[in-house]
Parts: structure tokens; sequence; C-alpha cells
């Protein structure tokens, strides 16, 4: 797992919300952000702890439950309970032998009747923990059925998205198979549906008769009716392209909205007509001067409903928060960009802590941060350094030998 670390902005995979508050677990580093969900701008909340700080997507996960946030680990070994009154954080310890997995652990938290269900990525088993007296219970049963209808290869997801219908139920997809697993959140019990003709699913919403499914790889809206019978059709909309498939579907009145894994577009599907509209057109270019130039896979992470109407995202190229609403088809946006005062302090805290403790010496760094980290800890490096950066290895070593 290589590092990532830079306080230039802030990226998530996912939000907790409690009216017009929001918060994030931040990407690139260790540390918790308070979202106004009004003006989307973004506050330093508190640093939370880790095995290693500055290390890429330590925690993403979050929730909110009665004045306190629950966060879960994607490459860390600890559930966190962070008070928001208190700004205390307890931690409490999984247990990776039945875990198993050390890297992006959990996809999701459900919270139903003051328990919180912590739905894997990689993990081998969901986690019940019960908020009121912390208690864990590891629940595996269907991990080998799972296993062998999906032929799960290690190390990769197991799932790729969560739907909570409300009802005490919670539907799965297989990242790696057909496969729909519903799971009752009151009995602890489970149920699979394979869904024939679907491959590597990535998303799927269930409404009283039927279930509708997206895959990963293809740009495809299919529909499962529970008597067995499926329907598949291909998305097409005239300047629409897309390298991957659709990565979240979101239900509106009688639209359901498609928000893709890598596309121009977010696209809306009438249900009742078949009509494909344009929701709204993507940027999948980045801006100048971006930390995140190359886009590879994705053009958006977390995507979460906040209220009735309006979808949360990370839009990756850019580096943006959007509030996206489905009612009105309008985004608000605004770059993630971190306060200077808070990059100083996380800098600081983070990285120079991270040099001196030798984090690093298993794991790349990139230069510009390694330039950063020897300048906060030997301050007088900095004018010697210039900007020359074909010299830079062999200045720091004279300085650091002088």
């Amino acid at each position: 797992m290589n590092s990532y670390f830079q306080c230039s902005h802030v990226g998530f995979q996912n939000i907790a919300v409690n009216g017009n508050d929001g918060w994030v677990c931040n990407m690139f580093c260790s540390a918790l952000f308070h979202v106004d969900l009004t003006t989307l701008e973004m506050t330093l909340e508190t640093i939370l702890p880790a095995e290693n700080e500055c290390g890429f997507k330590q925690y993403g996960p979050i929730s909110y439950y009665k004045e306190k946030l629950i966060i879960a680990p994607l490459n860390g070994k600890d559930i966190l309970i962070y008070d928001l009154k208190k700004k205390t954080i307890d931690c409490l310890q999984l247990d990776t032998g039945k875990i198993v997995a050390e890297e992006y652990v959990f996809l999701k938290i459900v919270l139903y009747n003051e328990v919180a269900f912590f739905v894997p990525l990689v993990g081998h088993c969901i986690v019940k923990l019960d908020l009121n007296t912390n208690e864990m219970e590891y629940l595996d049963d269907w991990f080998g059925e799972v296993e062998r209808e999906s032929g799960l290869e290690e190390r990769n997801a197991i799932f790729s998205d969560v739907y909570d219908n409300g009802d005490g139920n919670i539907w799965l997809t297989s990242w790696q198979g057909n496969l729909v697993m519903e799971f009752n959140m009151n009995t602890n019990q489970y149920k699979l549906h394979s869904i024939s003709g679907l491959e590597a699913l990535s998303s799927v919403v269930v409404t009283e008769n039927n279930m509708m499914l997206t895959e990963r790889d293809f740009s495809t809206l299919s529909l499962y009716s529970f008597d067995g019978i499926c329907s598949k059709m291909q998305i097409d909309y005239p300047g629409f392209v897309s390298r991957w498939g659709i990565g979240k579907l979101h239900l509106y009145g009688e639209y359901v909205f498609l928000f893709p894994l890598f596309a121009n577009m977010i696209l809306k599907y009438n249900r009742i007509t078949g009509e494909v509209q344009c929701a709204k057109e993507l940027n999948v270019q980045g801006k100048e001067n971006s930390n995140v130039i190359s886009l590879k896979r994705y053009v958006m992470k977390c995507c979460e409903r906040i209220n009735e109407e309006e979808v949360i995202y990370y839009s990756i190229p850019d580096s943006k928060i959007v509030k996206f609403n489905m009612k009105t088809c309008v985004a608000e946006e605004l770059y993630t960009s971190i306060k200077e005062e808070e990059q100083e302090y996380l800098k600081s805290r983070l990285l120079e802590k991270s040099f001196l403790e030798g984090n690093y010496e298993k794991e790349s760094l990139r230069l510009d941060s390694f330039i950063e980290c020897i300048q906060g800890k030997y301050r007088g490096c900095s004018d010697d350094i210039g900007e020359d950066s074909s010299s830079y290895g062999k200045k720091i070593y004279q300085y650091l030998n002088d």
C-alpha cells in the first residue's frame, strides 16, 4: 500500500450526515473534516489515530449516531467512536483473525435499532456492533457460500454496494459475480439471489416487486423480478461515453438516477416511459495543476444520499465536493481545498511525526512530500534546496551531512 500523503485538499469515500452538518474522513491522511452542507465548506475536526497517520485511506465508512460518529477502517485495525461534544475518541480493536483482510476492510456502515452493521469490502465477515455496550459479533456464515458461488479472488472486493430499504433488510451486490445477498438485520440470516446473464455487479436498488441492477464493466441497467425473470438494457444516450459501468443508483420519483464509475454524464432513466435523459455533464479531464491529473478508473466517489432530493459526491478529476439535486438536476460544488493554517497544522502533526518515526521505511513517499518533510524538520534546508528539482537528492544529502 503506497502512501499518498498531501495536505492540499480533502478526498472522501463516505459521508455522515445530521441535518446541515456532515463529516468525512480524508483519504490522503488520517484526519476528520466537518462539512457545512449549506455552503459545502470544510473544516478540520480532528486527527484520527492510526498505525500510519500519513497512510492512504486509513478510514472511510462513517455514520452519525446520537452526537457521535462511528468510523470504520479501510486500511486499519480499529473501529473509532468519536464523541462530537466531548471531542474524545474511543478505539475498538477488531479481531483481525476473523476479519482476515488487512487492506480495504469495510465498505459501509448501516445503523439499525442501536446496532451498527459493518459491511465488508474485502473483509470476510459482517461485524455487528452493539452501540450501547460496544460488544462485537462477527457474522461469517455467508462467506463460504458467497466464495463458492462468486469464485472470489484473494484480496479483491467481495461487495460493491449496499441498499437499505429501511425494513430491516439490506441488499449487497457482489463485485466479482452475479450474486445479490439479502441480509436480515433482525435475525442475521441471509439469502442469495443469483442473477443469470449478469456479472460483476456494481449497484442495486430494491422496489416492492423487483431489483434494479448495474454491472461494473458494462453500461447496462437490468430489472430483476423476484419470480426470477431478468431483463437487461444497454444504456444509450447521444454523447454518453463510458469506460466502465454505472457505479451507483438512486431512486427519485419515477426516475432512477445513474451515477457512473467512469463516464462523462449522470443519466436519469424514466421507469414508466423508458426514456433516458442527461441529468448532468461531468468533468473527466481535471483542472489545471490538479493533484489528480490522470484519471484511470473513477470519476466520482461517495455518491451518498443526504436527504430525499440531494446526493453528495466527491468529484475526483477536479477535487470538488458536489451537492446534486435530483428534483432540479442542479449541482452546487466547491473545491475541497484545506485552509492554509490547517495545512500547516496537519504537516506539523503528521508529516514530521511520520518522518521521525520512520513510517516510510517500507513504503514509497512522493518527492514533494519528502521535501516538505525535510524542510519541516530541518528548516535551514529550505533556502539551500532551491527550485531545481534535478539536484534535490544531492543537496539534501549534502545538507544532512554538513
